[in-house]
């Protein structure tokens, strides 16, 4: 498995790599979840270290050994549509769902997948992530060039009441939290931009503007705050370091040939330089299926991700 390095100039601050300069590794498979093309997200690890990833197409959530590689349905209802999922603190899966004609929100579940109830409706959530006191933030990925309604929104720790954080958004995606919980990333899908919003000090930058067709999707950190950017249609996963700017590339393999373009979710594993790519392969021949991808990373997973315990 291939492993990124960092390279001099990789943490610093105002250090801009061009992208035909970025350190480039590739992928490798790591378990298969469809033999068709049917859209994975939502990469999480556990405390016990299984890993999960949802398919919005498939109604479903999975769960995998990673001992075995044993991948099995953890959860299913037809018609609702996770896209992400994240684990409060108390142990609970907090489930991100996307707008379709039924269905659109928040739902949690207990550990063994028992139990769902939903904590928001009316939103198509994308992504959320977790505070230190138990509140979340979340993406509502609606709006577009002509009507920029998407937004950011944040849920208290008692889950009884929604504020918004900013909006005027087209299609906000990704979001992760800096390891101190001060820094929060955006990621804006149909406006190819990355934001980096200082939630302490209230300042807000763009620290990069993406190239080529779709994306941005959605984005985590590792323990050394470094954050991992899908890119949908491109095959992908760029790193950026603390300050936004871009250090490193993943690649799925057989990119160069038009398969596993539809890269959406990367997750570092706590414990382990590795990071898990959810990616579908798009060719309309000799299509490789859904699949988890896998690669080394610069750092650990996150060791707060659970969150801040």
């Amino acid at each position: 498995m291939e492993q990124l390095q960092y390279r001099e100039g990789d943490a610093v601050s105002g250090y801009w790599a061009v992208e035909p300069d970025l350190q480039t590794i590739t992928a490798e498979k790591f378990v298969q979840a469809y033999e068709d093309s049917k859209t994975l997200e939502g990469a999480i690890f556990d405390r016990e270290g299984n890993l999960y990833f949802t398919s919005t197409m498939g109604f479903t959530i999975f769960k995998v050994d990673m001992k075995t590689k044993e991948t099995k349905v953890f959860w299913h209802e037809e018609g609702v549509r996770p896209a992400a999922v994240k684990i409060h603190k108390d142990g609970r899966l907090f489930a991100a769902c996307v707008t379709n004609e039924t269905f659109g929100g928040v739902f949690c579940i207990d550990p063994d997948g028992s139990n769902m109830r939903w904590i928001l409706r009316g939103y198509s959530v994308d992504d959320l992530v977790f505070d230190k006191d138990g509140g979340f933030y979340f993406t509502d990925f609606i709006g577009s060039f002509r009507d920029r309604l998407g937004g950011v929104y944040y849920v208290n720790p008692d889950m009884n009441k929604i504020t918004r954080f900013c909006g005027d958004m087209c299609q906000p995606n990704g979001i992760a939290l800096s390891k101190d919980g001060t820094i929060l990333w955006v990621t804006e899908f149909q406006a190819q931009r990355l934001h980096r919003f200082n939630i302490a000090t209230g300042r807000a930058s763009i620290p990069y503007h993406f190239t080529g067709f779709a994306g941005p999707d959605s984005c985590s950190i590792d323990n050394d705050d470094n954050l991992y950017v899908a890119l949908p249609d491109q095959g992908r996963i760029m790193v950026f370091n603390h300050y936004g700017s871009p250090i490193a590339q993943i690649v799925m393999p057989g990119r160069e040939k038009g398969h596993n373009l539809f890269t959406t979710h990367p997750m570092c594993r706590p414990g382990k330089k590795e990071v898990y790519i959810t990616c579908k392969d798009t060719a309309k021949e000799n299509n490789e299926g859904s699949c988890v991808f896998v690669a080394g990373s610069f750092a650990e997973g996150n060791e707060t991700m659970y969150q801040f315990t």
